[in-house]
C-alpha cells in the first residue's frame, strides 16, 4: 500500500492493489510521511473501504483542517465500538466535510 494523501499524523489515504483507495488510521501512521511512501502496516489500527467504486481515485480538498480528520476518526471509532457496526470510507470523508463546514459556519457566525 502506498500513501496517496496525508490527512494528519494519524490518518492517511492509500492505494492498495487489492482494495483500491482506502483510508487508514493509526497512531503516527502519517507522521513524517509523504505521498508515495509505503504504509507501515504495523501502525494500521483501522481500515475504511469504499463501498461504491473502490478503484476511483480519492480527491479531497486541501483546505480542511487536520483536526477535522482527527475528530472524525474519534467519532467513527466510538460509533464502531458502541454500535458494533461497520462503516465505509465514504462516511469518513463525508463526516469530515460536514464537520469542516460546520466549524466554518460557526467561525463566520452563520446560524441555520
Amino acid at each position: 500500500m502506498r500513501i496517496i494523501k496525508i490527512f494528519n499524523n494519524n490518518s492517511v489515504a492509500a492505494i492498495s492493489p487489492e482494495l483500491g483507495d482506502i483510508i487508514l488510521t493509526g497512531s503516527g501512521i502519517g507522521f513524517q510521511k509523504k505521498v508515495g511512501d509505503v504504509v507501515d502496516s504495523q501502525k494500521i489500527e483501522k481500515t475504511y473501504l469504499f463501498k461504491e467504486d473502490p478503484h476511483k481515485r480519492l480527491e479531497r480538498e486541501d483546505n480542511i483542517s487536520p483536526d477535522c480528520y482527527e475528530i472524525t476518526n474519534q467519532i467513527v471509532s466510538r460509533a464502531i465500538k458502541k454500535l458494533r457496526s461497520r462503516y465505509y470510507g465514504e462516511i469518513f470523508l463525508t463526516m469530515t466535510d460536514h464537520i469542516s463546514f460546520a466549524l466554518k459556519r460557526k467561525m463566520e457566525n452563520i446560524k441555520l
